[in-house]
């Protein structure tokens, strides 16, 4: 009998990803990235001003308390900035925005004497003044041709943000896998049943159904198999067409255990039978392979905790 990890290994070895898929980058939330991506060009793109102030190069301050430059022209984010900067000469900048050529510090307009009624001048403190002070230099954050993302990720908002920066709008991705659910046995009832004598409600359909989503699969409710051959039968092979089958019931050693007989039947080649764990025991997973495809099958003990446990 396999140890709980001998069983993960046995699984993760039959399991192959979905297939590759493109999708717009707003559809992707959750999906798994299928394909290692390349930085297409640098973070940023240009040397940026990381404070609203003035742009100025810190050869104007050699030697000097306090400097007056003039101010040539305002460059606000989104726009290109005309003219260089150089020896007495300044430019007001907003954050965000392209930093000038000869520029090589940008001064906090808070650090600074300045009035908007003489926007032509502003006086400056050499204490203020430090080479790449208050700028973000292109390439800071990732550099053109370098790795941006790693296949296997799971896209989080984080990860949107990133591919929508690079211009990523269509991505390639796994495919989310749709899962089949079935629940045996005659004592279920559904959920908005009434309680009659000899059953209980199906709960297990609707715990699988969370566990699934929160997995970020499809879930398929297929509702539940009576104890009767051709019942199960019928209902076993609508969930062999998805990629996974989930089965609830039927594959202990009971007069009625009749899943792994009829999934045997089907076609489906068991890979394990029982593991060790309490509760969960009778844990079953097999696979079926036909033509180009390919269904994993888990039959899970019908208790409700040894369900969710497996």
């Amino acid at each position: 009998m396999l140890t709980v990890q001998e069983a993960l290994t046995s699984i993760l070895a039959a399991v192959a990803p979905t297939a590759t898929s493109k999708r717009a980058l707003a559809e992707c939330l959750n999906h798994v990235l299928a394909e290692d991506l390349i930085t297409p060009h640098d973070s940023p793109p240009f040397d940026k001003s990381m404070m609203d102030g003035f742009a100025v190069h810190t050869s104007s301050f050699d030697g000097a308390g306090t400097v007056e430059l003039s101010v040539q022209e305002l460059i606000t984010a989104g726009t290109v900035p005309q003219k260089a900067v150089g020896a007495g000469v300044s430019s007001r900048i907003m954050t965000g925005a392209p930093l000038p050529a000869g520029a090589d510090c940008v001064v906090p307009i808070e650090r600074v004497s300045f009035d908007a009624a003489t926007p032509e001048v502003v006086t400056v403190s050499a204490e203020a003044v430090a080479p790449g002070k208050n700028i973000l230099q292109q390439g800071h954050s990732a550099r053109e041709g370098t790795p941006l993302m790693a296949a296997g990720t799971r896209l989080q908002p984080q990860h949107i943000a990133v591919l929508a920066e690079f211009g990523v709008a269509s991505v390639p991705v796994r495919r989310q896998p749709a899962v089949a659910i079935l629940a045996t046995g005659d004592e279920l009832l559904d959920i908005g049943q009434p309680l009659t004598p000899g059953h209980i409600r199906n709960s297990n359909e609707p715990m699988l159904h969370a566990q699934i989503q929160r997995s970020h699969a499809v879930p398929i409710p297929l509702g539940v198999a009576r104890d009767t051959r051709d019942d199960l039968r019928d209902h076993i092979m609508r969930g062999l067409e998805a990629d996974f089958l989930i089965l609830s019931g039927g594959v202990s050693a009971g007069t009625l255990d009749l899943v792994p007989s009829e999934l045997a039947a089907a076609g489906v080649e068991q890979v394990f039978h029982k593991i060790q764990m309490k509760p969960g025991k009778p844990l079953w997973f097999g696979q079926l392979k036909k033509d180009d495809r390919c269904c994993s099958v888990f039959g899970r003990p019908g208790n409700p905790v040894s369900s969710m446990s497996c």
